[in-house]
């Protein structure tokens, strides 16, 4: 560990830590909650590494770090059944809050299982790529959802849209349904197209987070959408961002409202 991590490294208060906290403080930067390293592996240590037993592994972790305080080993237990696990993770996840927990198998398999949230949002810009093959297809959709008091906020870019196929059909959707806009957003310096706000479409996503890595509210635009002037700015509100955010299935059984994807 550097100097500044150890520095940063304080007692748990209660308060769930996220990876901004950590980029944080190898900046030098103070961290917006208490910084801790919990290791539940090890990658190398002497003539110990990654390619042994994890029975070994895990002594080597018992043996050199406590079981508690910011510079600790993660908690480990058997479990004999599919329901131990289950209720494990409840323990630590469901209840405790913690990120999710990892399940290593007898034949040294391992998972990592985390909770999941699954949204529907409207599709409102996309951006689009030639595939190999030089057919246009979608490379990301810039989702949004309904506000309570009218407009949209669009909270999330989602790239991981499924195969050539998916992105070719979804482009020739979204092609014919572009309208004009005085707010742009770019990612990686190209500029979205903005579509009616018609699509109704279902994400899954890690976790939403409403702060960002230094603890400050995040505060996104709010869009209004007008057949005959298209999209424009009408102001900011709070707002989240999706971890992760993937493309699970078109919900051509919904509306883009309130209701449906509020």
């Amino acid at each position: 560990l550097t100097e500044k991590v150890k520095q940063a490294l304080t007692t748990p208060s209660g308060r769930r830590g996220r990876v901004g906290d950590v980029g944080a403080a190898l900046s030098g930067q103070p961290a917006p909650g208490p910084l801790e390293v919990a290791a539940f592996d090890v990658v190398s240590s002497g003539n110990l590494t990654a390619l042994a037993p994890y029975d070994e592994r895990l002594a080597f972790l018992v043996e050199h770090l406590p079981i508690e305080g910011p510079l600790r080993r993660v908690p480990t237990e058997a479990a004999d059944s599919i329901r131990q696990v289950s209720e494990a993770y409840d323990i630590a996840v469901t209840q405790g809050g913690a990120e999710g927990i990892v399940v290593r198998a007898s034949d040294g398999r391992t998972y990592k299982v985390k909770p999941s949230l699954d949204l529907d949002a409207v599709i409102v810009a996309f951006t689009e790529r030639r595939n190999p093959s030089g057919a246009m297809e979608v490379r990301s959709i810039l989702v949004a959802v309904a506000h309570p008091d009218g407009g949209w906020v669009p909270f999330t870019a989602v790239g991981s849209i499924g195969d050539s196929t998916t992105r070719q059909s979804l482009h020739e959707r979204l092609v014919g349904m572009q309208v004009p806009s005085a707010f742009r957003h770019a990612s990686d310096n190209v500029l979205y197209r903005f579509v009616e706000p018609t699509i109704v479409v279902e994400i899954k996503v890690l976790d939403l987070q409403a702060e960002d890595a230094r603890g400050v509210p995040i505060n996104d635009a709010l869009l209004s959408y007008e057949a005959d002037a298209g999209w424009r700015s009408v102001g900011r509100v709070d707002a989240v961002t999706a971890l992760a955010p993937s493309l699970q299935r078109i919900r051509d059984d919904k509306l883009p409202t309130l209701l449906d994807a509020g």
